[in-house]
Formats: C-alpha cells, structure tokens, sequence
C-alpha cells in the first residue's frame, strides 16, 4: 500500500498544480488584460478563456507546461494532437486532438514553440479540436503558456514590391503602394512608413515607397544649391570650437581607438616595427594638435615589438653554429699540412721559408660567450734572408660580426 501511494505522489503532485492554475485562471477578472498567461485547458470544454487580448498580427507563442487529454476516437496524448485528420473537427485541416485557438470567428492551429500571428484583434479562446457537441466523452485537460508580443514595422528596403508583400502579408497588413524617382531597380521598396521597429496598431497604416525606374532630377536654375570641395568656414561667436588630433605616441592601441571612438572617427592601422614595446603607437597621421575637422582619414602606426639582431654565422644564442666550427678547423688543418709540404720543399731548403697561422680573436671565442669577437685566419710564408721577396699572404679568412 505505502508502495502504491508513493508512485501515485508524482501524478497526484502535477494535478495539484494544474488545479490551482485552473483556478487562479477563473479568478482573474474580466477586465485584466495580461502579455502572458499560463491556462489549463480541459477537453470537456470546447473553449476555455484565456483573459489575453491580443492584437491584430502580434506574434502568439505557445508552449507545452504539462498534462495530456484523450478522445474515445483515440487513446492519449498531448496538444499536439493524435496525428491524423477528422472530417467534422473545429479546425479540418488540423489533427483530430490538437490544441486550436481562436479570436472573434477566426480559428487556427496552435502552433507549439513557434510564433503564429494573431488574424484578428480580440479575446484568445483555447480548445480542443474535435467534432462539436462531442467533447463530454473526452478526458484529462493540459497546461499551456501563452504569450503575445507586439508586432513591430520589419525593415522592407532594398526588398521587391512581391517579397515586402507577403511578408506583411503574414502579418495580417495590407500595404499603400506609392511609385517614385529612385537610384535603386525599377520595383524595390527605397523607403517606408512607418520605419523599421515602430510598433503595430491594428490602425496603423503602412506606407511602401516602390522604385518606378527613374533617376531622380538633378537641382538647376537659381534655387540650385552650389557644390563646394570644402564646407564653408564659420566665423564669429557661432564658430564651433577646433577638436585636436590627440598625442598617441607610446599609447596602447586599445586606448588610442577608445580615444577616436568618443571623437567619432575610426583610424586605419598599420603594423611595422619598432623599438617600443608590440602593441604600442609609434607613428600617427596626422601629427598632434592638428584640426580634425578638416582631416579624413586617421592612420595609427602600430609597433610588432623590438626588433633582434641576428646571431653571430646564423646561430642561436650568439653562439656559431656547429657547420661554421667544422670549416674553420678543416681551413686550419689544410693550411698546417700546406705549411709543413713547403718546409720540406727544395724551395725551402734554399730560401728558409716559415709558414705561420694566425687565428686572431679565436682564443676569446668559445661556446659560452654570447658575443664573438671578429676572428681572422691568416697563413703567410716568410722567406728567410737568403729569399729576394718578403711575405707572401697566402690565404686569409675573416669574418665580422
């Protein structure tokens, strides 16, 4: 038994709830109008108040809060209906089951979750959609959420005559169509009434400018108003007051275009480097303290951050790579066994010839040292005193850094 109550407590729970919405629903007076309204809808009863008053093509949304009805036609299920068409229902065209409204004599499907424009302006009534005279059979009721929102001027322009008027068409509208001179296509809408966003009244008139094809008259003869490169400067107590450009220089980015943004003026950026830190201004166009008001376009100079010098033969971390070592030694090496062939020489045993090599700086070059200093290979054959010549500069290698 304790078992059997326990399971019974969601159910018993959920029509509690129903109830006493269905009750606050019946207190609420007449004259109450509401946006939104949650009401229980029982399938005994072909039209159940809602208390909302809706207007003329306002958007009606409807979403499922629980419950399921049942008809002796069919077994149970939700506002959505049991699926299939019965002939003698409310709503012919809509399922046999289905939740259906209606304002003044004007019936339509409830659609769940999406929005349904309201065909006329009155009290909404829900129901279940079922033959008339028939609904004592059925059973159980649902909750349904109902809101109306206003229904506001969509922006028509640059759309054609054909496409404005079916949108306004689903909205229950009916546009005037008036034709004039316009830069767009012969039959785009280039101007309306009211604009974009007003609200909807169900006596509100919509007004649709629709291009004819032809350009519009240009101004002549004395009432013409000149064309002038430059607007006319002001002078006197009327003059408005010159707008510096300001001083960006090592200025974030960020507050640079803050900065213009109050002044109302967007600049171009432009990346390069520099020795100030990445993301500040190094250079602007045009300079400091110049009159914006004849100025058209802003140019900031962005910096991508300080730039590095190379390293040393092209290695990393100042130190030369392994490949530039490598030949060093292998120019040394080959320079030492050049030296030692001549020393055997004949030439040598008759002119005393020394062959020397100098690496100058190598002795101060080493792996750990972050900064090489400039190192030299030199190789000469010094002829002894019986030689006519002095010495001969046979290879030198040098490189700076």
């Amino acid at each position: 038994m304790a078992d059997q109550l326990s399971r019974s407590r969601p159910g018993a729970a959920r029509w509690l709830v129903v109830s006493a919405i269905a009750i606050l629903g019946r207190l609420l007076p007449d004259t109450l109008l509401l946006a939104q309204v949650t009401v229980s809808v029982p399938a005994k009863q072909e039209w159940v108040d809602t208390r909302l008053e809706v207007v003329q093509g306002d958007r009606l949304v409807f979403r499922e809060r629980g419950g399921s009805w049942s008809n002796v036609l069919s077994g149970s299920f939700g506002p959505k209906g049991s699926g299939s068409l019965w002939q003698g229902t409310q709503l012919d065209k809509a399922p046999l089951g289905a939740l259906i409204g209606r304002v003044q004599r004007s019936m339509f499907l409830a659609p769940l979750d999406n929005a349904e424009p309201a065909p006329e302006t009155g009290r909404l009534f829900l129901g279940m959609n079922d033959v008339p005279g028939t609904y004592e059979d059925n059973s159980g009721q649902v909750v349904i959420f109902v809101s109306s929102v206003p229904l506001r001027m969509p922006d028509l322009r640059g759309l054609e005559i054909e496409e404005a008027s079916r949108t306004l068409r689903d909205f229950h509208r009916v546009p005037q169509v008036q034709g004039g001179p316009s830069e767009l296509a012969r039959g785009v809408v280039y101007d309306q009434e009211p604009s974009p966003g007003t609200e909807l009244r169900p006596d509100s008139a919509i007004v649709l400018q629709v291009s004819d094809g032809s350009r519009p008259p240009e101004p002549s003869g004395p009432t013409a108003v000149p064309m002038l490169d430059k607007p006319p400067e002001i002078s006197g107590p009327t003059a408005l007051p010159p707008v510096p450009m300001p001083d960006f220089y090592n200025h974030s980015l960020t507050e640079a275009v803050e900065t213009l943004r109050s002044l109302r003026r967007k600049p171009h950026v432009d990346w390069g480097a520099s020795k100030i830190a990445r993301g500040r201004i190094y250079g602007q166009r045009p300079p400091p303290d110049t009159d914006l008001a004849g100025v058209k376009e802003i140019f900031l100079q962005v910096s991508n951050g300080p730039t590095r010098q190379p390293p040393l033969f092209g290695g990393t971390n100042g130190r030369p790579p392994f490949g530039t070592i490598a030949l060093l030694a292998i120019v040394a090496v080959t320079t030492i066994a050049a030296a030692k062939a001549v020393r055997h020489s004949h030439w040598k045993r008759l002119c005393d010839v020394k062959a020397s090599l100098d690496l100058i700086g190598a002795s101060s070059a080493g792996p750990m040292i972050m900064t090489v200093p400039p190192i030299a290979i030199q190789v000469r054959l010094e002829p002894g005193a019986a030689s006519p010549i002095g010495s001969v500069l046979v290879k030198a290698i040098e490189e700076d850094s």
